[in-house]
């Protein structure tokens, strides 16, 4: 899935390797700081050495 997004949105990033589920921000399709994940270009990447770009899913409306 692709990142890029013009508004604020919540997204749930699930890592293939090491199978972490979590929740982060992105805003105008750039994630919000945080320790655990990195972005390149509009991949997503957990810390935990991963090659492989997590998956993300977006919040279904209920």
């Amino acid at each position: 899935m692709n990142v890029a997004t013009t508004m604020d949105e919540e997204v749930v990033v699930f890592c293939p390797k090491c199978k972490t589920f979590e929740t982060v921000w992105l805003t105008k399709g750039v994630i919000v700081r945080t320790q655990k994940f990195t972005q390149e270009d509009d991949r997503i990447f957990h810390d935990c050495g991963s090659n492989e770009a997590c998956r993300l899913l977006r919040r279904f409306a209920s």
